[in-house]
């Protein structure tokens, strides 16, 4: 779903008048279905690593919120959400990008790498 489509208003008009007829309680549950649903129009299998990275952020932020842990825990924790996040985007986004030039310039210094199959 694009932002500037028709589709995308009318899901954006549902959306908005249903967050409004519920109550206080169940928007937070409200929105983050209808991020799901939104986020699913456009790759449903991407839905199970958002659900992952959702799940590990909001567990890892439960023990960051603990006073058990010492600084070095916590900055610990924080690092390896920030990893994990940039990671998947590092390897969703500009993986292919990245093996493509790597690839290129191995063959500009001669090396013949043939480029991976990757979709």
């Amino acid at each position: 779903m694009i932002f500037n489509s028709l589709t995308f208003l009318i899901f954006l008009i549902i959306s908005v008048c249903l967050f409004w007829a519920l109550n206080v309680k169940a928007r937070t549950l409200y929105l983050f279905i209808a991020s799901l649903v939104f986020y699913g129009f456009w790759r449903v299998e991407f839905l199970a690593v958002m659900m992952f990275t959702t799940v590990v952020d909001y567990l890892i932020s439960l023990e960051l919120g603990k006073d058990h842990y010492t600084e070095k825990k916590r900055k610990r924790l924080l690092l390896l959400s920030i990893v994990l996040n940039l990671g998947l985007l590092f390897f969703f986004k500009y993986l292919l990008f990245f093996s493509d030039n790597i690839i290129s310039l191995a063959n500009l210094f001669g090396l013949e790498w043939n480029s991976p199959a990757l979709n």
